[in-house]
């Protein structure tokens, strides 16, 4: 498979599964990260540099809420 395509399914996946985490309860980023290099995930190593930002464009988009502390 071409890695374009590879790399917006990763993209897409993320999402998804960062909504499902933030959906069972409130979580801090850190935690997130942790879980998903806990887990066993096809997706590989997450990284700050990849998590957060999702996260920023999902709260712009106003599919989650955040605070800073």
């Amino acid at each position: 498979m071409n890695n374009k395509y590879v790399q917006q399914f990763k993209k897409g996946s993320l999402e998804m599964i960062l909504l499902c985490l933030i959906g069972r309860k409130e979580t801090y980023g850190y935690e997130i990260i942790t879980e998903l290099n806990n887990s066993a995930s096809v997706l590989g190593y997450a990284k700050e540099g990849t998590i957060y930002p999702i996260l920023y464009r999902l709260q712009e988009a106003e599919l989650i809420k955040c605070r800073l502390a």
